[in-house]
């Protein structure tokens, strides 16, 4: 089978693709499933701030875990952005104090995120990312 690629998938088959004429030895392509890609749940707390903007510049999907707590009786609501379109929206009324609520999503790879306030009295009880 000279001058062609053979391809062997992991489960056993393979197939063979005929290269052009300058390829004068076989050459062969182990497929199997993707190497994983290490991640870890990381605090960014400190890092984050309510309605700034962040990119998933990792290279690789990423997921967000976030709480929020409501400090005051006013209501308040927050909506996770991710390319300009609200993935959820948490709210409180005005019976709303201490109570924590959370944001939970995936962000693919090279998106912009960010979470808005609609009145500015919510503050950031966790956030973590899986990276």
């Amino acid at each position: 089978m000279a001058g062609a690629i053979k391809v062997i998938s992991a489960a056993g088959g393979s197939v063979s693709i005929q290269a052009d004429d300058t390829l004068t030895t076989d050459e062969v392509l182990i497929v199997g499933e993707a190497p994983q890609v290490p991640q870890a749940w990381v605090d960014v707390k400190a890092e984050r701030v309510i309605g700034t903007t962040y990119t998933n510049d990792t290279g690789k999907v990423i997921q967000i875990s976030t709480s929020f707590i409501q400090p005051t009786i006013e209501a308040e609501q927050l909506s996770l952005i991710v390319e300009g379109v609200i993935i959820s929206v948490i709210r409180w009324q005005d019976s709303g104090l201490n109570n924590a609520k959370s944001i939970y999503a995936t962000i693919p790879v090279g998106n912009v995120y960010r979470v808005d306030s609609a009145s500015d009295t919510a503050t950031i009880n966790t956030w973590t990312e899986l990276r």
